[in-house]
Order: structure tokens, then C-alpha cells, then sequence
């Protein structure tokens, strides 16, 4: 499950085609405090065999409804020998559902070859109609048992995504590793149903706005 980014651009004079070797695709609910109704967002990468620097975009579809996401700006994860591409919030379109069934991920490099890998992707639909009090009462969430800290800015740049570890009990210690920071977030995942909560901000006591 990917949230954390850095942004890298790298070019090459490699002719071969592009290699998916894995792929990583999960259903995020976003909740802005407990008492509303979640938004959705999916985050979606591809593991590349090399060359991965010629890679210009990729495309998530819903082979169904060809419901399609296109990231012209990938972000890029990991090292010369083992990189993921892809995009951390891709969003549901507004007063759309979120097909579940058979996706095609798509990789397009800069000489316009591509490759593509199939996925499944499923997720407790009935979140959606439920508040964050609601899901906690769920059966659904006890798989949710991996717990992370997301610490953001006033424009929802994501500054750190981790463990919450415990120079980050306050506020202060919060803005003394992030002076920019505004708000953070509790971020709970299933590995058994590939679904994230993203839980409501807390807003930091003396941050900047």
C-alpha cells in the first residue's frame, strides 16, 4: 500500500520495452470527520522490471464500464534496480461509484510501447453509505489492523507517512520536524480486504495557516 511520494524524472537512451512485474492497486475511504459520509480514492502502482525511466504514463480501466484514470505525471518509488510507478489518490468522480471487478493497468514509455497487466479490485461497498461511527461498529473492522500517522500542510501536501513515532506526541515536536505542517491523520489498512480509512484531520495547535 503506497501514500508516501517523491517526485523523480529520469531519461534514457534504453530501446527495450516496458516490464510490469507487479502491481499494487488498493480502495482508500477518505473521512473528513466522523459524522460524514466517506469520499473514495484509489491508489495504484506498477512495479517495472528495467526500463523504468522511460516512462511517460500509465492508465488504470474498469474493463466493464471502461472507466479509466490516466496519470501523465507518475510518481516514482524505490531505487536503479526495483522501481514503482504509479499514483497515490486517484478520486472517484463525483456522483460516481466505484465499479469492483477486472481492471487493466497500462504502461506507456516514451517511444510509445506499452504493456499491461489485469487486477482484480473489491472492497466492503457498503462503507460507502456509512460514517466513520458506523464502519467501527462494522464486523469489517476488525481487519483493519495496520495502523499508520500522516502528517500534511494547508495545501494537503503529505510530509511524512509512517509510524507514529514518539517525537510526534505533541504539537510542537509535530512542527519542530515539520514547520509547515497544519493537520494529521490516523491511516488504518486491511491486507485482507486491500482497503484503507483515512481518518479525520487533527488540526496542530500554533501551525501556520
Amino acid at each position: 500500500m503506497f501514500l508516501i511520494f517523491s517526485t523523480v524524472i529520469f531519461f534514457s537512451c534504453s530501446s527495450n520495452s516496458p516490464v510490469i512485474s507487479e502491481t499494487e492497486c488498493s480502495v482508500v475511504f477518505y473521512f473528513d470527520s466522523r459524522i460524514s459520509l466517506p469520499s473514495l480514492g484509489l491508489t495504484c502502482y506498477a512495479k517495472m522490471v528495467s526500463p523504468h525511466d522511460r516512462v511517460l504514463a500509465l492508465k488504470l480501466r474498469h474493463d466493464e464500464t471502461m472507466l479509466e484514470w490516466n496519470i501523465t505525471e507518475p510518481i516514482f518509488l524505490g531505487d536503479s534496480e526495483e522501481v514503482w510507478i504509479g499514483s497515490s489518490k486517484l478520486n472517484v468522480p463525483l456522483h460516481h461509484s466505484l465499479p469492483q471487478g477486472d481492471y487493466t493497468i497500462s504502461v506507456t514509455d516514451v517511444a510509445m510501447e506499452s504493456a499491461s497487466r489485469k487486477i482484480e479490485l473489491n472492497y466492503p461497498e457498503n462503507f460507502c453509505s456509512m460514517t466513520l461511527d458506523e464502519v467501527e461498529s462494522a464486523s469489517e473492522y476488525q481487519l483493519f489492523t495496520s495502523e499508520s500517522f500522516a502528517i500534511y500542510d494547508n495545501q494537503e501536501k503529505l510530509l511524512y507517512f509512517g509510524t507514529k513515532i514518539s517525537d510526534f506526541n505533541s504539537d510542537a515536536q509535530i512542527l519542530a520536524f515539520f514547520p509547515s505542517a497544519t493537520n494529521y491523520r490516523s491511516f488504518r489498512f486491511s491486507p485482507q480486504l486491500n482497503t484503507g480509512l483515512m481518518l479525520p484531520p487533527t488540526y496542530i495547535t500554533g501551525a501556520t495557516q
